[in-house]
């Protein structure tokens, strides 16, 4: 069951060797020009020579790239190949914590589109907000919601990406505690929990819709036996195939539908299986209203923000709050924003204080920012390590204000200077706890 490899004696030496490592860079953060290897299937992902200290880059934090294992990157290929890039879209990451997936849709998804990243268990909930906010896009909205909640709506997303809980099979080379979890029992547990998800998931998709599924696992039984389940239930199911062509030995298994796996000792990268489907017609399930859920209005703002770049949207207030929403991420707030359980939307640009609006972090962090809003202070790297620690005294020689800190000339967080300190805005919960990373 474990491995279907035809060669396993490769496949379990691969297991002792040293982990891959790997980045998918920001496409509107990241400078070009990178000397690394790049990863075959993702236009923005490349494989470092060795692992750093990430928490100590400043770069990382000013969200230029996402530390993602390189496999899972073949999410693009169905994108592309299948131009759902080309013309606005809804799309829903179901699985999305810690933001791997959602971060790369953003990047690869036409600007206006709508991606609803959500996260059924509410402790995983802030890494996946922390990350989509270190990424900037605006177009975006994080719910935390029960798959089961989603079902209740036919035809709400154009694209549905599942990065499905599973066995963990494929990360038995990066977390040595994944083999002692594995069972027979817990891969027929976690495939009945995948049949669950994925045929209430599928209820969402539309006509003509994409839906990708994917496990960091090798077995039928979490992968070719779960979509087979969905064909069993639904007749509107077709496979659709990528072309791989000059991007390595990708196992390829057509019996019925063509599923793609990377196997450690083939690819650089863990292991990973992914399949894409589409409903080629509408089909017979109920349709049922969502059960709406108590949640406060985002209400019309007369409050605005010069720091951000406001076209093509309009400002809100929601709990004190001055947010930024996109023309779509209002637009499906007001019919759907009352089904969801919504943890956040759009850009928290700032927070609101009689008639005077203070800059948040996330603001910065937003592609929409406008630079020189603010007066900048550049940062070197130790100066920059200590302001993401929440250090308050710095040898600067300024006027009091409002400061934005830059590295490498990118926003990295607000301060304001009043007498001998600055008071560090960088969120507490995100800020550096030891060392230096040198």
């Amino acid at each position: 069951m474990l491995c279907q490899c035809n060669n396993a004696d490769l496949f379990f030496n691969a297991l002792n060797e040293n982990v891959p490592v790997s980045i998918r860079l920001n496409p509107k953060k990241s400078k070009t020009g990178y000397d690394f290897k790049k990863v075959n299937w993702c236009s923005t992902g490349f494989y470092l020579d060795q692992r750093p200290s990430f928490t100590h880059d400043p770069l990382f934090h000013a969200g230029t790239y996402f530390v993602q294992e390189a496999s899972s990157m073949f999410l693009e290929q169905f994108i592309l190949q299948t131009g759902m890039h080309e013309k606005p879209i809804t799309a829903l990451d179901l699985c999305a914590s810690p933001g791997g997936k959602s971060t790369h849709l953003l990047s690869l998804l036409h600007p206006d589109s709508l991606l609803v990243s959500n996260e059924a268990i509410r402790s995983r909930i802030p890494a996946l907000k922390e990350n989509i906010i270190k990424w900037g896009f605006p177009n975006v909205i994080i719910t935390n919601n029960d798959p089961s909640v989603f079902s209740g709506h036919a035809g709400m997303f154009d694209l549905i990406v599942c990065d499905a809980p599973c066995s963990g099979e494929g990360m038995f080379r990066k977390d040595r505690e994944a083999i002692n979890h594995w069972s027979e029992a817990h891969v027929k547990h976690c495939a009945d929990r995948q049949k669950r998800i994925v045929q209430q998931a599928w209820k969402a998709l539309k006509a003509g819709g994409i839906f990708i599924y994917s496990t960091c696992t090798y077995n039928k039984e979490e992968n070719e036996n779960v979509l087979q389940h969905l064909i069993d239930i639904n007749v509107a199911v077709k496979s659709i195939p990528v072309n791989v062509s000059g991007m390595g030995d990708i196992d390829i298994q057509e019996n019925p539908l063509t599923v793609y796996r990377f196997y450690p000792h083939l690819i650089i990268g863990e292991g990973f299986t992914i399949a894409g489907l589409t409903k080629s017609e509408k089909d017979d399930t109920d349709e049922r209203t969502l059960v709406k859920m108590t949640q406060p209005k985002f209400k019309i703002s007369n409050h605005t923000a010069e720091w951000l770049n406001s076209d093509n949207g309009s400002f809100f207030e929601h709990n004190g709050k001055l947010h930024f929403l996109k023309d779509q991420v209002s637009r499906f707030i007001a019919e759907e924003g009352n089904k969801l359980n919504i943890v956040s939307a759009g850009t928290e640009t700032a927070e609101i204080k009689g008639r005077v609006c203070i800059p948040l972090h996330e603001s910065c962090m937003s592609i929409l920012y406008r630079r020189k809003s603010f007066p900048e202070i550049e940062l070197g790297r130790n100066d920059a390590l200590n302001y993401l620690k929440g250090e308050t005294r710095f040898q600067i020689d300024a006027s009091d204000g409002t400061f934005l800190f830059t590295c490498h000339n990118l926003p990295l967080g607000f301060a304001r200077k009043t007498g001998n300190r600055f008071n560090n805005h960088y969120p507490k919960a995100w800020r550096i706890r030891k060392g230096n990373g040198s």
